[in-house]
């Protein structure tokens, strides 16, 4: 977060892509986040124009998985590059400052 805006930015040599959005609300950003025995899921999404983009974090039998995926909704396909190494993982506290997002249980009930 910087000067009240929440951004996502892929970057190399240089920025290649860059999203925002602004405080209080984040609204262009929505989390989803489900947990039960031995398995945890958090999302942070937001979409740009024919795409819906991922911040995952994901623990299943006894796996823990993280990175981004990004879905063409025009294509019906999706992107899925994993992270090699997690620094820092702070998912979980930049989703008390987002809303849920209701179209997606990440197979929670």
């Amino acid at each position: 977060m910087a000067n009240n805006r929440l951004i996502y930015r892929m970057a190399g040599d240089k920025v290649r892509f860059e999203f925002s959005s602004n405080s209080p609300a984040y609204n262009k950003f929505r989390y989803n986040h489900c947990s039960c025995f031995q398995t945890d899921y958090l999302e942070i999404s937001f979409i740009n124009g024919e795409y819906k983009c991922f911040i995952f974090s994901k623990y299943e039998d006894n796996k823990k998985e993280q990175g981004v995926a990004v879905f063409n909704v025009k294509l019906n396909k999706e992107y899925r590059y994993n992270c090699i190494k997690t620094k820092t993982d702070n998912l979980s506290d930049l989703a008390s400052k987002l809303q849920s997002d209701k179209e997606n249980s990440l197979g929670c009930q």
